[in-house]
């Protein structure tokens, strides 16, 4: 978006930027992590569906401002369906991470020189937010990728099985 335009649609945009970059601050100073996947870009050829090119896909600001409004939209309705529907909702988790995984990662990290922690949700940002190489961007990625692959998959469960609060 070009940063001169001073139209209503431009200028609404920068405000909810502006929102969900707080909304976003305020989950990682809760203990959220920030995690990355392996999204790949694929170029085919027109005629024949060839694949002629494979990059990385590339975030832009407005792909998270996207997210954070998703995010904020999930809780809300999850918070309403449950509100509503104490005893019968049925509602997304993340299930604790794959600890022999983390713990595998956390002894190639420790063979490097870093410290990493992941006890709670809280210490595994701090120790991935800790873990950086200056100018390589690409190593900063690897290892949230690679924490990300310690993650389970999110699960569907019925309120009534847990005391979710």
């Amino acid at each position: 978006m070009d940063s001169n335009d001073k139209g209503s649609i431009a200028t609404a945009i920068r405000n909810l930027n502006v929102v969900a970059k707080k909304l976003k601050q305020k989950r990682i100073n809760d203990g959220a992590l920030t995690l990355a996947s392996t999204q790949v870009k694929i170029t085919l050829e027109e005629e024949t569906h060839s694949a002629t090119d494979v990059q990385m896909y590339q975030m832009v600001e407005t792909n998270y401002l996207i997210e954070e409004f998703m995010l904020l939209a999930n809780i809300a309705v999850a918070e309403k369906i449950y509100e509503r529907f104490p005893a019968l909702s049925i509602l997304r988790r993340h299930t604790p991470p794959k600890i022999n995984d983390l713990q595998t990662l956390k002894e190639i990290m420790g063979k490097m020189g870093y410290d990493f922690k992941f006890e709670t949700s809280r210490q595994l940002a701090d120790s991935l937010n800790a873990i950086s190489r200056k100018d390589d961007d690409f190593f900063n990625k690897l290892v949230r990728i690679m924490t990300t692959r310690c993650m389970n998959e999110a699960t569907y469960f019925c309120s009534a099985d847990y005391d979710i609060r």
